[in-house]
């Protein structure tokens, strides 16, 4: 008997319709190599498969629910219950306090990279570099030292107008260039060099190489990080999109990414927004996040409605927070004032003021009792 296969539609894996592999095809063309591109691809895959094992379903789920204490849950299933655990340690180990996220921490999982993936985080071992930026004019020409820190910003870049002055005594202002980051310097001496006739500014070819590699290495880094977010987004549950975007919301932050990106695709029905994806909301507003875009709808993402409308939510959020602690201090105050009346009636104090007591419970019932019929 011969099994006929089901025919797989590839159609899903068009960049029109999976926004997200569009994204990472993108990266990995930018890359130089058939073989970055392939360790590339497989630690995408390998970062998202991480952090979605880091902070799994049930754990963002708890998040959201006040009522479940997710650290807990999580720590249990990871330490408190894995028989490996019990068996090799007994009951009693401290083990069993550990917290699950930060004991699978990002600096555990690139330690357990293979060479080849770690250099995509090693950019250069140095705390920082340093170049030469060469100014030439006729007859004569300076040097000046460009001192480059890790992050890839120059910090130290002498007083290149005063220098001017000193050696060409021609009056030439130049930007301070302290806080450039090192990939902007070409750009920076382009623009000077057709603005100035006279003089011009140059990098030797040494310098200009590793710079160009070093600002290559970074770009690789910062967009292998993006993909990773992109791919976590790939991989969310479409049954529950909020989860994958959260996911994906907790790596921006750790990692730096934009926040705005997440929350787009946090949402299957534009109509409707559960308590869960209320709450990301408020949250994603809280950290910083823009009012100002746009959020996706659809298997295909291809209905695209302005943020701004849901916004209103997040206003009726707080006004049922107001509301609600407003009843809790009511409540407070009614059971208050029953202890003070039952503690009036049975010491048999002033009988004024147990009438006072009771007409003050009286009017706060009466007033919660109209504020749950308009509801």
């Amino acid at each position: 008997m011969i099994f006929k296969t089901k025919k797989i539609n590839t159609d899903i894996f068009k960049e029109k319709r999976n926004p997200f592999i569009n994204k990472i095809n993108e990266y990995l063309n930018s890359l130089e190599t058939e073989y970055e591109k392939e360790t590339a691809k497989n630690l995408i895959e390998k970062m998202a498969v991480w952090y979605e094992l880091r902070y799994p379903y049930y754990t963002i789920e708890g998040i959201f629910n006040p009522e479940n204490d997710y650290k807990e849950i999580t720590n249990n299933a990871m330490f408190k219950n894995n028989q490996y655990v019990n068996t090799l340690l007994g009951d009693n180990s401290d083990i069993k306090d550990l917290d699950w996220d930060e004991f699978y921490n990002t600096h555990a999982f690139i330690n357990s990279l293979n060479p080849a993936e770690k250099i995509f985080f090693k950019i250069r071992h140095n705390k920082y570099e340093t170049y030469m930026l060469f100014v030439n004019f006729p007859g004569s020409g300076f040097g000046s030292e460009l001192w480059v820190n890790r992050a890839g910003y120059i910090y130290h870049g002498g007083d290149i107008s005063d220098d001017f002055y000193y050696h060409t005594n021609m009056n030439i202002k130049v930007d301070n260039i302290n806080g450039m980051h090192i990939k902007d310097i070409f750009k920076f001496i382009d623009e000077f060099n057709n603005t100035n006739k006279a003089v011009s500014m140059s990098l030797n070819d040494w310098d200009e190489k590793a710079i160009k590699e070093l600002v290559y290495k970074m770009e690789r880094k910062e967009g292998l990080l993006d993909c990773v977010m992109y791919k976590i987004l790939d991989r969310r549950d479409k049954g529950v999109p909020y989860i994958g975007a959260y996911r994906a919301f907790l790596f921006a932050k750790e990692f730096n990414r934009d926040i705005n990106i997440p929350i787009k695709y946090a949402f299957d029905n534009h109509s409707y927004l559960d308590s869960e994806t209320k709450q990301f909301i408020k949250e994603f507003i809280e950290c910083g996040g823009s009012k100002d875009i746009n959020y996706y709808c659809g298997d295909d993402y291809d209905k695209e409605y302005p943020f701004a409308k849901i916004v209103d939510t997040i206003n009726e959020i707080k006004e049922e927070n107001i509301v609600k602690k407003q009843r809790e201090e009511e409540m407070e105050q009614l059971y208050s004032l029953r202890e003070r009346l039952v503690y009036a009636l049975q010491t048999k104090v002033d009988n004024t003021a147990t009438r006072e007591e009771k007409k003050a419970i009286s009017k706060i019932e009466k007033k919660k009792i109209k504020k749950i019929d308009n509801i």
